[in-house]
């Protein structure tokens, strides 16, 4: 499935997210980075994710710029229906999907601050409304060199895609 067209995307402060799991997932972060600015690996404990494990990933930050991710969560889904683990953000079939995510994560990579975004799109299937939380991540331990994200819909849970 492809198809991916933006209707619109907002800005969500972090202190503002309202949907739950994200809301939770960020506190979680900001108590783990303390004033690093980033966590590290060693910081996040999967047990104390273990609700929303399957809608997290993990991206590298390559050095051209580009994203692979380490990391692609069962139950997180993209236009392409496909587990994205070791691949990168090109490639994503839908280029359109593609280029949202790689101007979200790209910004987060650029300056190091955290960011949420409310997107609303069209895919074939139908509309397609999530948030989308990028946070950075450190493997080093001395800077950030990879994002955490986590996303969740909003009002489209029949929209199921198999993986």
């Amino acid at each position: 499935m492809t198809g991916f067209r933006l209707l619109a995307e907002y800005d969500v402060p972090l202190d503002e997210i309202d949907e739950p799991s994200l809301s939770e997932f960020s506190e979680y972060w900001h108590t783990k980075a303390g004033d690093r600015g980033f966590v590290t690996r060693d910081d996040i404990s999967p047990a104390d994710l273990i609700g929303g494990l399957g809608l997290i990933r993990i991206a590298m930050i390559e050095p051209d710029g580009g994203f692979r991710f380490r990391l692609y969560g069962s139950k997180a889904t993209n236009p392409d229906q496909v587990d994205m683990t070791g691949k990168t953000t090109k490639d994503y079939a839908d280029r359109a999907f593609a280029a949202l995510v790689e101007r979200h994560y790209g910004m987060v990579a650029a300056d190091g601050v955290g960011r949420c975004w409310h997107v609303v799109g069209l895919v074939d299937a139908g509309r397609y409304e999530y948030q989308r939380v990028v946070l950075p991540l450190s493997y080093s331990g001395a800077e950030m060199d990879a994002l955490i994200i986590k996303s969740a819909r909003i009002k489209n849970e029949a929209l199921r895609w198999k993986i």
